[in-house]
């Protein structure tokens, strides 16, 4: 039993006698030459120890006495009785290996059972006629050994078993001892496994079985068992022990639903989703009718929310929009998160080509439907991307991509939409991965110009600053306008260097107008920043060194800021927009009238003027425009803050006569003259 317990090919009882250690039973392999000495001494330290001896390589270059070759493990526990060793049950294995916790507790299980019948033979010899006090020991052994232990007949009926085993099954002894083991397996077809083996092997290891206890639930055992024969070697019945693993499986069980599951949503994680839609694409390129649809889902100002009200509300949220998207779906389909706020949902067997789409509509419904969180009324739409299998696609990496790109696509047209991936889609993405890749190369070459567009006083034509514009000396493409890449440059963060760089240009060129012009003329440089680099938490220090570095009065700087941007993050803004006004920074609000600008707000900026959109320009001189009442009112707004006003745009007479009878203050575009590269030559000129 010590051999079967332990998974070892030969084992053996050492007994002291007369002082000396001497081998009374054995079992499996011979000793190898040279192993004797070394399992002698190991022996000899398992019998004299209190616990037990364990000897997973016995290849250790401490020990001298054993040729390099001849490896094998020991694992040795004493025998005790009343505080004297007896000797030591020992098991050798010439592999390599280490010894389980639960091989060693069931060793020592085995080693109590010897120690008994050492003590019940010990007493036959000297009391043959009074055997009743070492067999209650030996009983009491039995009873108190940690591990379930049962005794049957050939076909199956209890005839004993231990305590252990009663408490696993939660039967009474005459209840079990009625019993036929079949009885508690949960499957038939275990028990005829086991039955098989043990017939065929004389003996089961470790077979893992699901048993029923008497309340009905379910326990999971390693089953230990042997035959036990008569005399003559028949088959009289079978002895065997049981190991309750039930807690090991379940903990395995929600290992592996959490190393496949989204802690959060209890939705499959990218890992599941993944195998998933591998094991689908496979599928669907095998056979021809087997398609199915990939959706890519990402939610609209989740990080608003998240940022706003705190992760914990927007940990509530993800949840819910979980849920919902769930009952979106069928049985046979997948919802999975991926990280953050996005989504994934592949649809199985899409027999119909509007299936997908009208699952995206049905999601979107879902999702406007308001969140209740925290007492809150929350509002989250989605972007979605669809990708279908029937475009043809070799790896999942592609139609990961596909999906990725049209959803990015419905959010650049707006958000809360869905749309269906197609070439032309693919032919952008690979344009604009290719333009963010050479823009990299440009941004660390520093691979740009400035141009500088005067601004003139629109009454009198008389310049009073100038405008910086980038433009990019594409190697290949010649020079290019910002329309055509500063897109990119915005969701790359590329904007940062470029921005820093234009600012430090600009304002190194405007010192040398300074110092080139008459020093009574008050004249500005304005530079472009976009609302990522406004809140960038080194503005204010990035933009004190440039100033420090070039010399340059901190008036003659004007930034002009989108109104959009200033307006997405308005409460941040002002914080930043009041400390570089206290430095003297000005500053301007460009793209004026496109936004939704809250008057409040207006109030509080510190505004040195507002920039008219080309746009009202562009219509201002059409009789069937209505431009001009949109530009009158803004011009009163700039007057009731004391700001002035500039258009851009201007490129005709007409255009800079009613420009001038609406009362805008300020001009600039190509009627009054061109970007140039030198501005101190131009004003030196005027």
């Amino acid at each position: 039993m010590a051999a079967t317990v332990t998974d070892a090919p030969a084992a053996f009882v050492a007994i002291v006698e007369a002082g000396h250690l001497s081998v009374q039973a054995t079992f499996g392999m011979e000793v190898a030459a040279g192993q004797d000495a070394l399992v002698r001494i190991l022996t000899e330290q398992a019998a004299r120890g209190e616990g037990p001896l364990l000897m997973d390589n016995l290849n250790n270059p401490q020990l001298d006495l054993l040729d390099a070759t001849a490896a094998f493990a020991f694992l040795g526990v004493p025998l005790r009785l009343r505080g004297a060793s007896l000797g030591a049950l020992c098991v050798m294995d010439r592999r390599l290996r280490e010894w389980g916790a639960e091989q060693v507790t069931l060793l020592e299980d085995v080693a109590a059972m010897v120690v008994a019948e050492i003590e019940l033979n010990a007493w036959r010899s000297v009391q043959a006629d009074d055997r009743r006090g070492p067999e209650r020991r030996y009983r009491q052994l039995f009873e108190e050994v940690r591990t379930a232990i049962y005794m049957t007949t050939r076909d199956g009926r209890f005839i004993d078993a231990n305590s252990a085993m009663l408490d696993l099954f939660g039967y009474t002894r005459e209840e079990l001892l009625n019993l036929n083991a079949s009885e508690l397996y949960v499957d038939a077809r275990d028990r005829a496994v086991f039955q098989r083996e043990i017939d065929r092997l004389g003996y089961v290891r470790e077979h893992e079985v699901r048993m029923k206890r008497k309340d009905g639930s379910v326990v999971v055992c390693l089953k230990t068992a042997g035959v036990d024969r008569g005399p003559d070697g028949t088959i009289l019945g079978y002895q065997g022990i049981l190991h309750d693993i039930t807690d090991r499986k379940q903990a395995e069980t929600r290992l592996a639903h959490s190393a496949f599951h989204d802690p959060l949503t209890g939705l499959p994680n990218r890992t599941l989703f993944m195998d998933r839609l591998e094991r689908l694409l496979s599928q669907s390129n095998r056979r021809r009718n087997s398609r199915f649809a990939l959706l890519f889902l990402d939610l609209d100002r989740f990080k608003i929310i998240n940022d706003s009200l705190g992760h914990l509300v927007g940990d509530q949220l993800l949840i819910s929009v979980a849920r919902r998207l769930e009952n979106c779906i069928r049985e046979e389909d997948t919802v999975a998160r991926l990280g953050g706020d996005e989504f994934a949902i592949i649809l199985d067997n899409v027999m119909d080509a509007n299936h997908p789409t009208r699952v995206a509509e049905r999601i979107l419904q879902e999702l406007s439907v308001p969140f209740s969180i925290a007492g809150r009324e929350l509002q989250s739409g989605a972007s979605i991307g669809i990708a279908l299998s029937m475009t043809g696609y070799d790896t999942i990496q592609q139609m990961i991509r596909d999906a990725d790109t049209a959803m990015y696509r419905a959010k650049g047209l707006g958000r809360n939409r869905y749309e269906v991936f197609d070439t032309t889609m693919h032919n952008r993405a690979v344009r604009l991965l290719k333009l963010e890749t050479e823009l990299t190369v440009a941004v660390e070459r520093e691979s740009f110009v400035l141009q500088y567009l005067p601004i003139f006083e629109a009454s009198t034509r008389k310049a009073v600053g100038v405008e910086a514009l980038l433009r990019w000396q594409h190697p290949e493409r010649g020079m290019l306008l910002p329309g055509e890449f500063m897109g990119v440059a915005e969701d790359s963060a590329l904007i940062i260097p470029l921005g820093w760089w234009s600012i430090r240009s600009a304002c190194e060129q405007m010192k040398l107008l300074d110092e080139a012009s008459d020093p009574n003329r008050e004249l500005w440089m304005s530079v472009n920043v976009s609302g990522r680099q406004l809140l960038q938490p080194d503005l204010i220090t990035n933009v004190d060194a440039i100033l420090r570095s070039t010399g340059l009065r901190p008036d003659r700087l004007r930034l002009e800021i989108p109104e959009n941007d200033i307006m997405r993050n308005a409460d941040a803004a002002l914080s930043i927009l009041l400390e570089l006004n206290r430095r003297g920074i000005q500053i301007s609000i460009d793209d004026f009238g496109t936004g939704f600008s809250s008057l409040s707000y207006l109030q509080c900026f510190p505004i040195s003027s507002l920039k008219i959109d080309r746009s009202f320009t562009t219509r201002i001189a059409s009789q069937s425009a209505s431009t001009a009442p949109f530009v009158r009112t803004i011009v009163a707004l700039a007057r009731s803050m004391d700001v002035p006003t500039i258009a851009e745009g201007v490129e005709s007479e007409e255009q800079l006569r009613k420009l001038i009878e609406l009362g805008v203050d300020y001009v600039q575009g190509f009627l009054l003259s061109p970007p140039v590269l030198d501005p101190a030559r131009f004003f030196l000129n005027d």
